[in-house]
């Protein structure tokens, strides 16, 4: 299946806008009489899910699954579905309602969820008159679309899971969130990927090394496994499941289980470049000095506006911290950070390209940095992260 792209948000665009709260209509708690059998959801909730959702549905295409949600209840929770057939997501919104309940299994375009949810109260409610269901408006009902399709696909049926490990979900959402920020600025297929290992995450940009500390499981993440990671961390922050699939099943897959949803994408673990064995504790080991994250960044960012020829940054200690000499066509322009605490100046200036370092530097644009400095290039630590970009820059 196709990948959703990932520069492209579908509903930031004027006509497809809902991301947050505020776009839900200001219509309150309308009171209605309903005797039909009917679901009723909160309707943050619901906007909630379809923030997740909008990163696996299509809105293109003529297979109808891969453009629909399936609504089911359980128990006492409307299930949502989707699925691409890549992956797969299932997810619980507890019900207002316990009388005249619809229990039917019916599938709704996203199309169309994306077009009422304006209209919509606090109340997010289906009910279904005859044969028709219909969307509770404000302002009235709105009869939907009923998708007749083989709900079965909405589903991974049979495949079977191993259990590997449980961990905060808070964590894993804040560690991809950082890292996205980086992998989504490459065009190299190979770096436009998060590498989690049980205690770390890793990505790669260029000539550079990202490690996010953590307490995680073994997998990997692509692009739109990303996007619905961010999506649900933004509405989920407690401990989830990480599951593998068994050794008798052919397609290997990841699942995250959480209390209301669980997230299916495919399994593809390879090895973790060598250089982070290597280069990086080298790199992250050199004499270091504190710098401030925002006068860094202003810096970097001037000097990535400069054609890649000169747009180059020249690293090293001096007598009052850290000495970064900006190359400019009128010559090098020289600055220092101050830290009382820093090392030696070493033989040759670091020589690092600027547009790279700017979009590494993305997640680190707040607080004090570790800049490390040596022979091979600069290291940049927080508390979680630790950045290296080496001198082939």
């Amino acid at each position: 299946m196709e990948e959703v792209k990932d520069d492209l948000d579908i509903f930031q665009s004027d006509d497809l806008d809902f991301v947050g709260e505020e776009v839900l209509g200001d219509f309150g708690d309308v009171k209605f009489e309903i005797s039909e059998p009917h679901i009723k959801v909160d309707s943050k909730a619901f906007l909630g899910f379809l923030n997740v959702a909008k990163n696996i549905v299509s809105f293109s295409g003529r297979d109808l699954i891969s453009r629909s949600i399936l609504f089911e209840v359980e128990g006492s929770d409307l299930v949502c579905s989707v699925t691409d057939f890549d992956v797969y997501l299932r997810y619980k919104i507890p019900l207002m309602n316990q009388e005249n309940m619809l229990s039917d299994s019916f599938v709704i375009p996203m199309s169309t969820l994306k077009n009422v949810i304006r209209g919509v109260p606090s109340s997010f409610i289906i009910l279904k008159v005859d044969d028709s269901y219909k969307v509770k408006l404000a302002f009235g009902d709105l009869v939907l679309e009923n998708l007749n399709c083989d709900v079965t696909k909405f589903k991974l049926e049979g495949h079977k899971f191993e259990k590997k490990k449980s961990f905060l979900f808070s964590d894993f959402g804040a560690a991809v969130a950082s890292l996205s920020q980086i992998v989504t600025a490459s065009a190299q297929p190979s770096d436009r990927r998060v590498m989690v290992r049980d205690d770390a995450a890793y990505c790669t940009y260029l000539w550079s090394l990202v490690k996010y500390q953590g307490d995680f499981s073994e997998m990997e993440l692509k692009i739109k496994d990303m996007k619905v990671v961010k999506a649900l961390s933004a509405v989920y922050s407690d401990e989830v499941s990480h599951f593998i699939s068994s050794d008798s099943e052919k397609v290997k897959r990841d699942k995250l289980e959480g209390d209301n949803f669980s997230f299916i994408f495919l399994r593809n673990v390879g090895e973790l470049p060598s250089l982070f064995g290597g280069l990086m504790e080298e790199v992250m080991s050199a004499p270091s000095a504190f710098v401030d994250s925002v006068q860094l960044s202003r810096m970097v960012s001037i000097a990535s506006d400069l054609p890649y020829s000169i747009g180059k940054i020249l690293f090293n200690f001096n007598e009052f911290g850290v000495k970064a000499v900006l190359r400019t066509k009128k010559g090098d322009n020289e600055f220092s950070f101050s830290s009382s605490d820093h090392g030696e100046p070493i033989k040759e200036d670091v020589v690092i390209q600027a547009k790279m370092l700017r979009n590494v530097l993305r997640p680190m644009s707040e607080g004090i940095l570790n800049l490390m400095v040596s022979e091979k290039g600069i290291g940049l630590k927080t508390e979680k992260l630790s950045l290296v970009v080496y001198q082939g820059s």
